[in-house]
């Protein structure tokens, strides 16, 4: 009898109530955890804001920052601590020397206690500094081979807090020697995260490389990756495919075990990331390094590689440290380098591995090759490695794999938590038959760059943030409008006054009372929207005018809604709304107000208590848009009888459409249906 549908129901009988400890949770970290257990629903939501330090000198940092004892070193980890703190995560440094020596058992007691004693414990840890016992090095594990292959070494050792061998702290590394290379790899990452790249042709072309081998899973494992991102999220991947050996003109994807089952999770009975077989696909022929130099070169924000390597570079398409001299992508255009193969990230080595040469390089003075890396120390192993790969950009893309997936409660696309949850997806998984060989990719994996890098995956948009300018002495709560999904951070001097969720509407923010002359930094951050800081001065009590607007971008005819927003007790309102229809209006609450023609507007509001006055003027406050066409196609390519679909993207919402539609087809186009905005027509 077999049974395909069971309920378990589990009762539970005294104890607290109390899943877990609740110290150790955070919003970093719980992402991971509800990915990789069944019942994720039953952990109760925690307030995330509510972990902030009782005193600023305290070690309790959710990110910290292990650095050399050398003034260069503790330069930029200090230029670290202040960016990430701005975005309302505690901070913190401390020297090899602070915490008992570059050894591998002071590092590791400290981390341990750090994890189990501190009020917040560390999230994210970084080493600043390349492997070594010198002054700009930062020691690490080695691990004996179990194969005969080298030695490698490990950071993980210190990521394992409960001696399981998988991370309880996301780890990453900079490996840099010396001021020079640490102003290129610390400067990529902060200027790509204040000023990213704009150019839509930049995301739509992640790269997917690989070697085919028909007994492995290098082609299933790229190609997973690159059908997700095109079928899913809408981009057009640069496929740059090698033969390593094998025929990729044959039906089978791989003769490898369990190969059927992974082809029916991801193929076309089940998420449909790859068709049935690699014919129908194609192209697993003729990349190189040629190929890769003119990918980067061209602009696109990732690249996934899935074959051989060493300790110079990719087997298959061949791409090594020599062909990174030929890489010019400047301006910020920098892709994260997921290296998924064996050796290419041995840091630990005399001599420059190639993970640290793509990370290190410059282009004519300026900061090109990679924004960061994930990489191996030593050989590694295939079926575990694709699996780890198929469980990070599980988490970095939650409906990657919707059936393992919990988004919670946003999504960041971060690869050095996406490292962490790589190993934990491949720790439950049955999909590799080699399972003594997990413990290896658990071992040799390494973020190489900041821990909490964001990558952007989509042109940023611009948050819509609304607060007073200024704040009152002595006041204890202070008002932010942001974005749902959005995190605000409050912070004076470097240190976080308060963070909280952004919903969309008004947050009440409960802050400490803070002196005249003091400066509020209100930073706000989301996946994909630019970074939003502004300076609040801290005044003595006055009168102050401020306002708010909504909404601040609209269409011709639309109309806006202000709010005053003035504190000091003012008795008199002036407002000005030039080329706004009415364009003044004397008292607190005006009229909605018209704008109909396309422009960018200012706002003026000037308050009074009958001895003194203060004005407040946004400058390019409102933008009116009037109607502006676009449209797409699917598909853009079609035979005679078959039909392409016209989608309106116009925007201003218009209500008469007018189309043209010129087809080279063989007969006669004929228009099939019209519903609101979708368009039919067909080759006939």
């Amino acid at each position: 009898m077999v049974y395909k549908d069971i309920e378990i129901e589990i009762s539970f009988t005294g104890g607290t109530s109390q899943v877990g400890d609740e110290r150790l949770r955070s919003r970093w970290w719980d992402q991971i955890i509800r990915e990789t257990i069944l019942n994720s629903k039953s952990i109760p939501e925690i307030n995330y804001n509510a972990h902030i330090p009782a005193a600023t000198d305290a070690p309790d940092y959710e990110y910290l920052i292990i650095s050399p004892d050398d003034a260069d070193f503790l330069a930029w980890a200090d230029t670290i601590k202040q960016f990430r703190t701005l975005q309302g995560i505690f901070t913190g440094i401390v020297t090899t020397t602070d915490i008992g020596g570059n050894t591998v058992s002071a590092i590791e007691t400290y981390v341990d206690n750090a994890y189990n004693t501190w009020a917040v414990p560390p999230s994210a840890i970084l080493l600043l500094g390349d492997y070594g016992t010198g002054s700009s090095g930062i020691i690490s594990q080695f691990f004996t081979y179990p194969a005969g292959y080298p030695d490698f070494v490990s950071d993980n050792q210190f990521a394992d807090v409960d001696g399981d061998n998988l991370p309880d702290i996301a780890f990453a590394r900079i490996t840099a020697n010396d001021a020079a290379q640490l102003e290129v790899m610390i400067t990529k990452f902060l200027d790509y995260e204040r000023n990213p790249p704009t150019s839509a042709d930049f995301y739509d072309h992640p790269i997917t490389a690989l070697g085919w081998q028909t007994e492995r899973w290098f082609q299933i494992c790229s190609e997973v990756v690159g059908g997700y991102l095109k079928n899913v999220q809408g981009k057009n991947p640069v496929r740059i495919n090698a033969v390593y050996s094998g025929n990729p003109n044959s039906d089978a994807w791989s003769t490898a075990t369990n190969t059927s089952t992974v082809i029916n999770y991801f193929g076309p009975y089940g998420l449909g990331s790859i068709p049935a077989t690699p014919q129908e696909l194609g192209g697993f022929s003729g990349g190189t390094a040629t190929d890769v130099i003119n990918a980067i070169n061209s602009g696109s924000y990732m690249l996934q590689h899935r074959d051989h390597g060493m300790y110079t570079g990719w087997g298959e398409p061949s791409f090594t440290s020599t062909s990174i001299n030929s890489l010019n992508n400047v301006n910020n255009k920098l892709p994260f380098i997921f290296s998924i193969n064996c050796q290419t990230g041995a840091f630990h080595r005399s001599t420059e591995s190639f993970a640290e040469k793509f990370h290190r390089h410059t282009y004519n003075g300026q900061n090109s090759g990679a924004l960061g890396l994930i990489a191996a120390t030593e050989v590694s192993y295939s079926f575990v490695n694709d699996v780890y790969v198929w469980g990070m950009f599980d988490n970095m893309h939650p409906d990657f794999m919707p059936g393992y997936s919990t988004t919670f409660p946003v999504n960041y696309v971060m690869p050095a938590f996406g490292n962490v949850a790589g190993k934990h997806f491949l720790y439950q998984s049955s999909w590799p038959y080699n399972t003594s060989d997990k413990l290896i990719t658990y071992r040799l994996f390494h973020h190489h760059g900041d821990a909490f890098m964001t990558l952007y995956t989509e042109v940023p948009q611009n948050l819509s943030v609304s607060h007073n300018s200024v704040l009152q002495a002595g006041q204890t709560t202070y008002t932010v409008t942001a974005d749902a999904g959005s995190l605000i951070a409050l912070t004076v001097n470097s240190v976080i006054l308060a963070t909280t969720d952004g919903t969309g509407s008004a947050v009440d923010i409960n802050i400490p009372a803070q002196n005249p002359g003091d400066v509020m930094i209100v930073t706000v951050t989301k996946q994909n929207y630019f970074r939003y800081s502004s300076a609040v001065d801290v005044v003595s009590n006055g009168l102050f005018a401020q306002f708010s607007g909504s909404p601040t971008d609209l269409c011709l005819g639309e109309t806006v809604s202000f709010t005053d927003q003035s504190f000091g007790s003012p008795t008199s309102w002036t407002w000005s709304f030039p080329g706004g229809t009415p364009t003044s209006w004397s008292g607190q609450n005006p009229p909605v107000i018209v704008y109909n023609a396309a422009d960018t507007y200012d706002v003026s509001l000037t308050v009074g208590d009958g001895t003194s006055t203060d004005s407040e003027t946004k400058t390019e406050y409102i933008t009116v848009a009037g109607i502006t066409s676009d449209f797409s196609g699917t598909p853009a390519t079609l035979v005679i009888g078959n039909s392409v679909t016209y989608t309106d993207m116009t925007t201003c919402s218009p209500t008469s459409w007018r189309n043209t539609i010129n087809f080279f087809c063989s007969e006669s186009c004929d228009y099939l249906q019209h519903a609101g905005r979708i368009f039919s027509y067909a080759c006939g």
